[in-house]
């Protein structure tokens, strides 16, 4: 299976082997752009992708769609999340966020 999104805010589940698309699923915006420029990005069994309006969508990586969290950080963002020893960092057009369970960090411009 491979996952993309597009600059719609679409994101989709496609089985490598036949090219058939398993799920396509709009993912709904907290703020006015749900466009998305950067990748989905994979963390052992769950999905990341950041939106223009800086909500970092959080989905199983499974056949069927599972939405686990939205979460908004109210700053645009074009970003592509990146991840390291459990830290998951986000640019924001404002600030760029370290994000690590029970804290949360940012670096302003």
């Amino acid at each position: 299976m491979i996952f993309v999104s597009n600059t719609l805010g679409i994101a989709e589940c496609i089985e490598l082997s036949s090219g058939r698309i398993l799920w396509e699923e709009r993912l709904k915006a907290t703020g006015a752009s749900g466009e998305t420029w950067g990748s989905i990005v994979r963390s052992g069994d769950r999905l990341y992708v950041v939106n223009q309006s800086g909500d970092t969508m959080v989905f199983k990586a499974a056949k069927t769609f599972e939405l686990l969290g939205a979460n908004p950080l109210k700053e645009r963002s074009n970003c592509t999340p990146a991840f390291s020893d459990g830290d998951i960092f986000i640019r924001s057009h404002e600030a760029l966020w370290c994000i690590r369970e029970g804290a949360i960090k940012t670096a302003s411009n």
